[in-house]
């Protein structure tokens, strides 16, 4: 979609999460879009630049951006690097994950376990980050570092989660980590793409691992 003529633009990439239901795979489709400085129309990021993507939802995974979002609803919190975003909620529909906008994150509701059953097994969240914009996803890495450490809180609505443990896994080998997609009491799974230096297509995805530890107050 071509930009509005007066108007700087700049491009950024979103991902789209894909996961065969059958062996499990995480990978990650990536679409050029273009980020509007200064509009408020369409999607935006968390700096409120528009994001413009420059193909169309796939028809058949139309059901996998269904989610539950409101502005006075729960939200996703990891205070030690100033991330706070609304909590959405997604399907796994045939494997994909499509997190529909880019300052939300997004709890995967037929994947692992609800919030309210968080104590019984694990909850799954993704989110955007991209190249060259501002989305969740971005708060926890810079210059290829992750920037979140052990022993840090993570809040999901009103859940205390503890980081354990923080990862890069090679997209074409995250499927076989079967460890990371097992249903493990008290457990979350934080997914986000990392930037890569070139701004080029994400090789990699960031894995955080929480435990979780109480109620937020």
């Amino acid at each position: 979609m071509a930009a509005r003529p007066g108007r700087p633009r700049r491009a950024i990439r979103r991902r789209r999460w894909w996961i065969p239901g059958v062996v499990g795979f995480l990978t990650v489709t990536l679409v050029l879009v273009v980020v509007h400085q200064g509009s408020s129309e369409g999607f935006t990021d968390m700096s409120g630049h528009r994001v413009v993507p420059d193909e169309e939802v796939p028809v058949d995974n139309h059901e996998a951006i269904a989610m539950v979002l409101e502005e006075s609803g729960p939200q996703f919190e990891i205070p030690s690097v100033g991330l706070s975003a609304p909590l959405g909620s997604i399907l796994d529909v045939d494997g994909v994950m499509y997190p529909p906008n880019y300052d939300s994150v997004f709890h995967v509701r037929n994947r692992g376990v609800s919030l309210r059953e968080a104590s019984q097994g694990t909850v799954f969240l993704v989110a955007h980050s991209t190249a060259g914009g501002k989305s969740p996803g971005n708060f926890i890495q810079n210059k290829q570092q992750i920037t979140v450490n052990q022993g840090e809180q993570i809040i999901v609505g009103d859940l205390v989660y503890q980081v354990v443990s923080t990862t890069k896994i090679p997209k074409d080998q995250i499927g076989e980590d079967a460890t990371l997609w097992e249903s493990i009491p008290g457990r979350l799974v934080f997914l986000t793409c990392a930037v890569e230096p070139h701004s080029g297509p994400s090789t990699t995805n960031i894995v955080v691992i929480g435990e979780l530890t109480g109620a937020h107050h």
